[in-house]
């Protein structure tokens, strides 16, 4: 999948990093929409011709022209459909803000509404090393941000796979969409991890800079995986079908572990949904509600439950009240 690389300006970083009300820059939108937009300015402009406008204090959109110019020559060029991520990070929880629920972006203010409205993107910009055994959150003002699109490519769930390695050896496999049972990754295991084996042996392993990582693999077919992305070795990443605690105590695996067995899927321990009965929750869930409702929901913050208890029974006296107000008039 081709890929473009283009660095963040301050300005727009300083937009990214700014928790204020979501408004996307000025002419962000596609050719269609910019063309809705500028004839709606017009018939308002002629509608309030006759108003006094010295005391309008509304607040200009942010205009980033020659950045927009730049993200939709990148967008022409790989093909007018993109996948956008920042250097760690994709916007993949706010998936449900946009249009269809994806994350394929047809022009800038697509890729602006996903970046502003991600908590993962924020994390990223703000507090990059948090989770880090060496934390300095110094060091985030020396990061230089960059925007990466990717080829917009249509990917099968099904067929994605997270793997764990640990000392430069996989210790476990997991089925990458924990929401759906699929019957032929069971029927297929030993192949796939196969496939996954020879991939990383040939394509990854030696090469990355750690010896304890995460990587996404897509199997397209027989014989056939492209890696997806890389991921740090905790916490930060989820888990999936494993725990982080079962991950942590694996220990490293013999080099020729995998090429001595009668069950490769076994000595890979692969993990896959085995039945409906083992759904997990979509983990980006959460971010589709309100904050104060996902406090609420997770019991991070009782208080905010009593609150909410106390909200409801003076509601519901206010209507017993009112109701019976009525029934004596």
């Amino acid at each position: 999948m081709a890929v473009i690389i283009i660095a963040l300006p301050k300005e727009v970083l300083a937009y990214l990093q700014d928790g204020g009300t979501l408004v996307l820059p000025e002419g962000s939108g596609d050719s269609s929409q910019l063309h809705q937009s500028n004839r709606r300015q017009h018939n308002d402009e002629y509608e309030d011709e006759n108003w006094d406008t010295e005391d309008d204090d509304t607040e200009a959109l942010p205009n980033f022209s020659e950045f927009d110019g730049q993200l939709r020559a990148a967008i022409d060029e790989l093909g007018g459909s993109v996948f956008p991520r920042l250097n760690w990070s994709s916007p993949k929880d706010a998936s449900w803000i946009a249009f269809g629920n994806t994350l394929k972006c047809k022009s800038p203010g697509d890729i602006y509404l996903l970046l502003k409205s991600s908590d993962f993107v924020t994390h990223d910009l703000t507090q990059p090393f948090s989770l880090c055994e060496d934390a300095d959150c110094a060091n985030a003002t020396r990061v230089k941000y960059d925007i990466v699109l990717r080829e917009w490519c249509e990917i099968n769930p099904s067929t994605e796979f997270r793997c764990f390695v640990k000392g430069d050896e996989i210790i476990g496999i997991s089925q990458r969409d924990v929401t759906s049972h699929y019957d032929f990754v069971e029927a297929n295991q030993e192949a796939i991890c196969r496939d996954i084996l020879d991939f990383f042996e040939s394509k990854i392993k030696g090469r990355f800079l750690d010896e304890n990582y995460v990587f996404d693999a897509y199997r397209v077919g027989t014989g056939n995986v492209c890696l997806l992305d890389f991921n740090p070795f905790g916490p930060v990443t989820d888990s999936l079908l494993f725990t982080w605690d079962d991950l942590y105590q694996k220990t490293t695996p013999s080099q020729n572990i995998y090429h001595n067995c009668d069950s490769l899927s076994k000595a890979l321990d692969f993990q896959y949904v085995e039945s409906d009965f083992r759904l997990q929750p979509n983990q980006y869930g959460k971010y589709r509600v309100p904050r104060d409702l996902s406090g609420i929901s997770s019991k991070s913050d009782p208080s905010r439950l009593i609150d909410l208890l106390k909200s409801q029974t003076m509601m519901q006296r206010e209507e017993e009240s009112s109701s019976s107000d009525d029934t004596n008039s």
